[in-house]
């Protein structure tokens, strides 16, 4: 059962790290997430800010070539 486990957990974080598509939603998701249950409540602009960055990172990383593939 461990080892089945082990196993999912590897072939999650595998296709995490070689599917660019996949690794840009988990990031925008935990992006959103501190945004909006932490940053939201202390101020509005603090977390429109934070997930702008996070847009214009995910863009500059993406557009440039993967080495992986």
């Amino acid at each position: 059962m461990k080892e089945k486990f082990e196993d999912f957990i590897y072939d999650v974080l595998d296709f995490l790290i070689n599917n660019k598509w996949a690794f840009a939603l988990l990031f925008f998701t935990i992006c959103f997430l501190i945004s909006f249950f932490f940053l939201y409540p202390i101020n509005a602009s603090l977390a429109y800010g934070f997930m702008g960055g996070a847009t214009v990172t995910t863009i500059y990383r993406f557009s440039k070539p993967n080495n992986h593939e």
